[in-house]
């Protein structure tokens, strides 16, 4: 369920369908037995997580099981209530990661349509900054980066910083239903994103904040390439209300092109989107050597100072999983029929 409509968001199809919406039941048995296998970290998404009637209970129930970090991804919107905030930060939620697509008013509404967006986001990041001091939380933003957008993304990183959002994530727009027109419209091929990323990039390395690129190819970014959480690849369960995919994440609809095969961080990069390829033509693309990898980590710290404790980072999660298999990370399905659509 969802109290915005984002034109570019990857569930637009399956959204404010309650039949696809996971029970509560399904919820905190999936929350139990994650504890129970050894998760210590848990992470709530949607749809927007914050309008299901029971979330600061489930967040409460996390905690109580022993999750020690709680995160979520929200539009914010529900989070212009102080008190809510509150109940939040109460029942144990560490961290909050706001959907930021526009640094003005006109520009973030249209594109999650829904007017006041940005407004409540500002509020709600003054309400938790204040509210800190007794719950420590930890404040960050995601950009989607759009045909709509990109060419202000910059600005959009500038007024981040303003409101006081201590890190930031730029991720392309996700591909994976390319057949809906609106979200087609606003991914745009990379070779038009990648100037304006680049130049919100060596703004951010700038900054005294952490920050990080995704879902772009990394022979596509360049020096900025040690900036990408893409490195770190981590095998993970996402629970469905019908199954469950256990493995990493970029590879369940993501797969090479002929070049990747030969390339040094095959097993780093998220590569390239299924759907993408089928609407757009992948831009040529040169494979990474290994020594070519290290060199390419040596000029970030000598081109990018400010930002060496991100590249250091980016690099040991480069030596941990330079070595993996496809198959150590392949995803797998736990379902009893593997045709349902994913709730």
């Amino acid at each position: 369920m969802c109290n915005a409509r984002c034109e570019f968001c990857c569930v637009l199809p399956t959204l404010n369908r309650p039949e696809k919406s996971m029970t509560d039941e399904q919820i905190f048995e999936a929350i139990g037995r994650a504890r129970a296998q050894g998760a210590t970290e848990i992470g709530y998404t949607g749809g927007e997580p914050t309008v299901h009637r029971r979330f600061v209970e489930i967040v409460a129930h996390a905690r109580e099981l022993g999750f020690k970090h709680q995160a979520m991804s929200t539009n914010g919107i529900k989070l212009k209530s102080r008190d809510f905030c509150h109940a939040l930060l109460e029942a144990g939620m560490t961290a909050i990661d706001f959907s930021v697509h526009g640094h003005t008013d006109e520009m973030h509404d249209a594109l999650v349509g829904r007017k006041g967006a940005l407004s409540a986001i500002r509020e709600a990041v003054g309400h938790l900054r204040e509210l800190r001091g007794s719950a420590p939380i930890h404040l960050s933003a995601t950009t989607v980066l759009t045909s709509s957008n990109h060419q202000h993304l910059r600005k959009i990183m500038e007024m981040l910083e303003e409101i006081g959002l201590e890190s930031k994530r730029i991720k392309h727009a996700f591909e994976g239903i390319l057949h809906v027109d609106s979200v087609r419209e606003q991914v745009a091929p990379y070779e038009d994103v990648i100037p304006s990323l680049i130049d919100a990039l060596d703004y951010l390395a700038t900054q005294p904040h952490g920050f990080q690129v995704t879902h772009i190819p990394l022979c596509l970014l360049g020096d900025h390439a040690v900036f990408s959480s893409d490195f770190e690849r981590r095998v993970a369960t996402i629970v469905f209300g019908d199954h469950e995919l256990e493995g990493d994440p970029a590879q369940h609809v993501r797969s090479d092109i002929e070049a990747c095969g030969r390339c040094a961080l095959a097993a780093c990069c998220t590569r390239f989107d299924d759907a993408y390829r089928r609407w757009y033509q992948p831009p040529n693309v040169t494979p990474f050597a290994d020594d070519e990898v290290e060199a390419l980590f040596e000029r970030g710290r000598s081109r990018f100072p400010q930002s060496e404790y991100i590249i250091a980072r980016v690099y040991q999660r480069y030596r941990e999983n330079k070595h993996r298999s496809r198959d150590d990370l392949r995803m797998s399905t736990r379902a009893s029929d593997p045709e349902d659509e994913p709730r």
